[in-house]
């Protein structure tokens, strides 16, 4: 709630089948969406607008084929993140915490830190070193959690981790990996373990020996 303005501040990722919806639209910005409920844009943190798109390929009508199966996909990419932050939600991982989700918009709840303000990304905050290794642990704990629910970020690292009042907030998860079902679920695993434990190194030296636990 933004008692300013007496609005439910939202965040929203628009796919690009829906980016003409949003197209024109100031950034950031606040767009009401209904009666007390607000949707903010444009800050990353606030409202990630990513634009994922086909590789700039013009498709032509003797590749009909390819083209509807990369529409296809593109269903099931956007689908992939609505359905694995309802299935996330309340399983001690922490996430934005969905609102909605129709035609390629997803409506979440707004991440923010402890002054109220949209939370920022792990990368663009300084970590005092004494907390590095509790920081580590909360996001190992969620990483085993979310693998519980048969899922893998599958990009996990400091740019998608907000440092939420609650505690580090996972987002972006339109790659998530089904932990059952891919060949290369360890990989990624790993992958995102590393990207982790590399990055909160930084601040606290001895944690680079946990890239080997």
């Amino acid at each position: 709630m933004d008692p300013a303005r007496g609005r439910i501040l939202s965040m929203a990722r628009v796919h690009p089948r829906r980016l003409h919806a949003v197209q024109g639209l100031p950034s950031p910005c606040v767009v009401d969406t209904g009666p007390g409920v607000a949707a903010t844009g444009g800050v990353h943190g606030s409202v990630p607008l990513r634009r994922l798109g086909f590789g700039g390929r013009t498709a032509h009508a003797p590749h009909v084929g390819p083209v509807v199966a990369g529409l296809a996909r593109q269903v099931d990419i956007e689908s992939a993140e609505a359905d694995a932050l309802y299935k996330l939600v309340g399983s001690g991982v922490r996430v934005p915490e969905p609102v909605m989700f129709y035609e390629g918009v997803l409506l979440m709840d707004l991440v923010r830190d402890a002054e109220g303000h949209p939370a920022p990304r792990l990368i663009d905050v300084a970590i005092e070193r004494d907390a590095a290794i509790s920081v580590y642990a909360d996001l190992v704990a969620q990483m085993i959690a979310m693998l519980c629910c048969d899922l893998i970020h599958g990009d996990l690292s400091p740019y998608n981790i907000l440092a939420a009042a609650e505690g580090p907030t996972i987002i972006d998860f339109p790659q998530v990996v089904s932990a059952a079902h891919s060949s290369r679920a360890e990989f990624f695993f790993l992958r995102d373990f590393d990207n982790v434990v590399r990055f909160l190194a930084g601040f606290d030296p001895s944690l680079a020996v946990r890239t080997a636990d």
